[in-house]
């Protein structure tokens, strides 16, 4: 079993030697055709790396080339599959820019939209790729509305507003979380306009009353009452849009509260 097992290590390392010694005499060739072949080669037998590496050297001696579009092509696609998503992201943009009359062209533009979407980070980290992939998206729904690829691009529009929203919806809580009552009452506001039909809205408008309640309360003597009064109309705007709500009982106490607090303030 072991002299099997050792013949079957050893005839293992002489392919891979070979294999790497092939390669390298590739990379050594003078033959621009030579290497661009095996680079097409590696590339359809799905070993992105080297092809990676052959048509990387290509690029700079493609130009002015027929096989130039498909160099770069295939070079920003093997940076995709090798999951390099910010690299595929910048080489496919580069090649619709570069060739914008190119057949690729199209496909190009939704595969840096594509590279954007999936390099995009989970919800709780910045968004700044997101925002990048939602507006690469706008750009290619505007250029190519009737693209086949349009129905995917929409689709992952859509993931991706979805992950700025609750993005959007932790970073106004937060602001309630840590006590700036005055912030979240402002975040909180300029969420629900951005999102009106937003999953989080019933949470984030009762943290607005809870937060324009504490921020009534800590203010200036002459602000008081009429802070008061507007963490009164918010409740009231709140039970008008979500009268079952789950937060309904604790929105209820801080009506009450600022209905004394008033009584308290006008019997001073």
């Amino acid at each position: 079993m072991k002299l099997r097992h050792f013949s079957f290590l050893l005839i293992v390392l002489l392919f891979v030697f070979a294999s790497c010694s092939k390669f390298q005499k590739i990379q050594k060739s003078t033959s621009i055709v030579e290497k661009y072949d095996a680079a097409v080669k590696y590339y359809k037998a799905g070993d992105y790396y080297r092809a990676g590496l052959l048509f990387e050297e290509l690029i700079p001696l493609m130009r002015g080339k027929k096989e130039a579009e498909d160099t770069e092509f295939y070079y920003a696609y093997c940076q995709y599959y090798q999951r390099q998503l910010y690299l595929s992201a910048y080489y496919f943009k580069k090649f619709y820019q570069t060739y914008p009359r190119s057949e690729f062209a199209q496909e190009s533009h939704y595969m840096h939209c594509r590279s954007l979407y999936e390099s995009s980070p989970r919800d709780d980290l910045d968004q700044s790729t997101t925002k990048d992939a939602m507006q690469a998206i706008q750009s290619f729904l505007k250029k190519y509305p009737k693209s086949e690829f349009a129905d995917e691009v929409q689709r992952i529009y859509g993931g991706l507003d979805k992950k700025l929203n609750k993005k959007y919806f932790e970073s106004a809580k937060l602001y309630h979380k840590i006590r700036k009552y005055k912030s979240a009452v402002v975040s909180l506001e300029n969420y629900r306009k951005k999102y009106p039909d937003s999953q989080y809205n019933e949470e984030a408008q009762y943290l607005r009353i809870d937060a324009q309640y504490h921020y009534a309360k800590k203010s200036i003597e002459s602000k008081k009452k009429e802070r008061f009064y507007e963490t009164i109309s918010l409740y009231q705007e709140f039970v008008d849009k979500f009268p079952a709500s789950q937060y309904l009982g604790e929105a209820e106490k801080i009506y009450e509260n600022c209905l004394k607090e008033i009584e308290d303030y006008n019997q001073s």
